[in-house]
């Protein structure tokens, strides 16, 4: 009998608390991947700021690696149910794919958006707000850097190296866009055979390779240059991570927010939806941007930490190609092996 009164109250009180959690009114929902929702992630801390500057209640769904971001927008569009008002943490490779979900206003800017760097300034509606480039990162303490892409290849790198999986991941789809704007397609299609044999894993996202990277499963990862940053300020050992310079270049991956069309239902949630991105490209939350997500700001008056001035400086930036057809390329990619 006891038992049965505790089970009964106990539903009670949770029945109750369901109650007073649904009388939260959310006044902004924002749709991101898991780095920026992790516990030391830039949403994490910037959420509260913002919530305190502007008195409103913000909520954040996580929904996997950045490549998963189009994928919801889809899912939404097929229910006809649009909660959230802003999307933030999709590269500017995946914007066009889901640009006609979004607000592309030519007469509206982000405060602020005369700092940014201008050559992050691609497409209309999308709004960046950090950066970096690719590269394999070293743990010198195991294996030598490669100084070429193509030198990958080579039988010494046997299971040495960890990548993320081209379609579940924006890093691992930077990577095999990065060999297709190198190489012919017979050429493309040899390299990733051979390449094949030596990678240890592909993996869904960039957390789970670098997960295994710092657990010591292979010496060698596809992330961002600016992890480099992150080890030289964390690391007792500051010179053991390092990043690769290849001479062929390296990708820019830019990360940025954009309004979700369908989702903003009325005046008051496209202002505080802008007044969001404008709070994003402060000084304020750009200053964050280096040691919450590790990249580079895109505002060019925001003072560098002496960590990201050590980076690599001298070497070729490729930029999106956002005229290739991704589908193709994956499926090529795919019959390569």
């Amino acid at each position: 009998m006891t038992q049965k009164i505790c089970f009964i109250l106990s539903l009670f009180i949770l029945s109750a608390c369901t109650k007073r959690e649904d009388k939260v009114s959310v006044d902004l929902t924002i749709y991101a991947h898991d780095s920026l929702l992790s516990k030391k992630g830039l949403l994490t801390e910037a959420i509260p700021l913002f919530e305190l500057e502007r008195k409103c209640k913000v909520s954040a769904l996580s929904v996997g690696d950045a490549a998963q971001l189009p994928a919801r927008l889809e899912l939404d569009e097929k229910r006809k149910v649009y909660p959230a008002q802003i999307l933030m943490g999709l590269d500017s490779l995946s914007f066009s794919s889901v640009a006609g979900h979004l607000i592309k206003d030519a007469k509206y800017l982000p405060d602020g958006f005369e700092f940014v760097v201008p050559e992050l300034k691609d497409q209309l509606g999308f709004y960046p707000y950090d950066y970096g480039a690719l590269t394999l990162i070293v743990d010198t303490d195991k294996i030598k850097a490669p100084h070429s892409i193509f030198e990958l290849v080579d039988s010494k790198y046997k299971k040495k190296i960890i990548f993320e999986d081209p379609r579940t991941s924006t890093p691992g789809l930077q990577f095999v866009l990065y060999i297709n704007s190198l190489l012919p397609e017979a050429k493309f299609k040899k390299f990733f055979k051979e390449l094949s044999q030596n990678w240890l894993t592909l993996t869904p996202g960039w957390d789970e390779a670098y997960g295994l990277f710092l657990k010591e499963q292979a010496p060698l990862v596809w992330s961002y240059m600016s992890s480099q940053a992150y080890h030289e300020k964390h690391d007792a050992k500051k010179e053991r991570f390092r990043a690769a310079v290849f001479k062929e270049g390296h990708p820019l991956q830019v990360e940025g927010m954009a309004l979700i069309a369908k989702g903003i239902s009325s005046e008051k949630e496209l202002s505080l939806s802008k007044s969001f991105l404008d709070f994003i490209l402060s000084k304020k939350i750009q200053s964050l941007v280096m040691t919450k997500n590790w990249m580079l700001p895109v505002r060019q008056d925001v003072e560098l930490l002496p960590e990201f001035n050590h980076l690599p400086k001298s070497y070729k930036k490729i930029k999106p190609n956002f005229n290739q057809n991704i589908n193709e390329i994956l499926q090529t990619w795919r019959d390569s092996f």
